[in-house]
């Protein structure tokens, strides 16, 4: 069931014209995960990230934001 689950996250992903995915088991941070956002946060075993990739133009404005 979890490799159907994550195999259908990763399809919805590039359906969604996602460049990256990935799924973090977070058990071994618990603790860290905890004293930044509380035990709400601290309560699930598992993360599920989809991201895109930016042009690397706008990736290179993200350091020239202090100088304005």
């Amino acid at each position: 069931m979890a490799d159907n689950l994550a195999r259908n996250l990763r399809i919805l992903g590039e359906s969604l014209g996602t460049d990256y995915f990935g799924i973090a088991d977070l058990t071994p941070v618990r603790d860290f995960i905890r004293s930044q956002g509380g035990d709400r946060a601290a309560r699930y075993p598992r993360s599920v990230v989809m991201g895109i990739r930016l042009q690397d133009s706008m990736v290179d404005m993200l350091a020239d934001q202090d100088r304005e």
